[in-house]
């Protein structure tokens, strides 16, 4: 009797497996470009009984939420100066508008741009207070639920400079970007929209893109210190580097973690590049010596324009050798200027932590 109740607990166990299921957002084109749209809902835009929403029978529209209540701007005035300062926002965009404009002239701009852009749907910003105003910029919505998705345009990272892109999660966590998007060897990596960040006297690097070399912790994300075995067993950081933390507390948008030789030693490309291959220097015929231990964050900076801020270490040279051969700026401040922790370390004494950028990283500070 005991017996045969066992077994009917074992079976009913085995038939009742839990199970987890995690949405990990999903990849969309428009306009021949690739998005990836995270799966944190931003807020809903639901509208009842409306004529021109019950025309949008797509299950996902690309929309801009354009600030129209402080300015004089016309639309094209306001889609030029998204162009040159967003990459992430296109024409595409327009397809749905949502606006917050009030004066009647204002609404007669965006009815006459109706067929220059391609315009479906002009609609007002919903006002409630159960969800807070989006920043103006590219967005996706579902009409269907309302539901709005944030746009991260995905790049492949050609130069192989990078380890892992990185989205946050929340709580000042982050994750790996789940995305791919063509390119042979190349890492993806996702950024998102300028104009989802405002600079203000509290985040003065606001909408700065930021990837930091592979040995500074990153909450929730594994480090490689450019060895594989490393990476496999070391366990994810319970909180970011302070060196990092304060720059994203600044407004700073951290995007990925990047290339670096083992554990920031000097080596050669690619003699002694083994566990990974070495990032690809863009000067001359693409094939020098990228540098040392900071040459991720050295090639990517000369080499992407989405890219514009990296952190390294510089002990003996890391951060100043990279610069130079990379063609990009580099800072090795003085000893004890930014704090070590949770950096995987390689001579205490005389490790700094530094930055790598362009002189585009400065044009764009100066209009921010």
């Amino acid at each position: 009797m005991f017996l045969h109740s066992s077994i009917q607990l074992i079976l009913l166990a085995l038939t009742h497996v839990a199970y987890s299921i995690s949405l990990k957002g999903q990849i969309v084109e428009l306009n021949g470009i690739s998005f990836y749209l995270p799966p944190k809902v931003l807020g809903t835009f639901g509208f009842n009984d409306n004529p021109v929403v019950a025309k949008l029978t797509e299950p996902l529209y690309p929309i801009t939420f354009i600030d129209t209540a402080g300015g004089n701007s016309s639309l094209d005035a306001i889609v030029a100066g998204y162009q040159s300062l967003d990459d992430v926002f296109n024409i595409g965009f327009l397809q749905v508008i949502f606006h917050n404009g009030h004066s009647n002239d204002g609404i007669q701009d965006f009815q006459t741009a109706k067929s220059k852009y391609g315009v479906e749907a002009i609609l007002p910003y919903p006002v409630d207070a159960s969800n807070p105003p989006l920043p103006p910029g590219p967005y996706f919505w579902s009409p269907a639920s309302g539901i709005i998705n944030a746009a991260y345009r995905l790049y492949p990272d050609e130069q192989g400079a990078f380890t892992q892109g990185l989205i946050p999660s929340g709580n000042g966590a982050y994750d790996v970007i789940p995305a791919a998007v063509p390119g042979a060897g190349s890492m993806t990596i996702g950024v998102p929209s300028r104009l989802y960040s405002t600079k203000d006297p509290a985040k003065p690097l606001a909408g700065v893109r930021l990837g930091v070399k592979d040995i500074f912790d990153v909450a929730g994300i594994k480090s490689s210190g450019g060895n594989r075995a490393y990476y496999q067993l070391s366990p994810p950081a319970n909180e970011t580097a302070p060196a990092i933390q304060k720059l994203i507390d600044a407004g700073a948008v951290l995007i990925g973690k990047m290339k670096t030789s083992q554990f920031a030693n000097g080596e050669w490309a690619t003699a002694d590049w083994v566990d990974y291959h070495a990032p690809f220097n863009p000067r001359g015929d693409g094939y020098q010596d990228p540098g040392s231990s900071s040459s991720g964050p050295a090639a990517g900076v000369a080499s992407y324009d989405w890219l514009d801020l990296a952190v390294g270490t510089d002990t003996g040279g890391s951060i100043r050798v990279p610069a130079g051969v990379n063609g990009v700026y580099g800072i090795r401040p003085s000893h004890d200027s930014a704090l070590l922790k949770g950096i995987i370390p390689l001579s205490p004494e005389m490790d700094t932590v530094g930055m790598e950028y362009s002189s585009d990283c400065v044009m764009l500070l100066n209009s921010l």
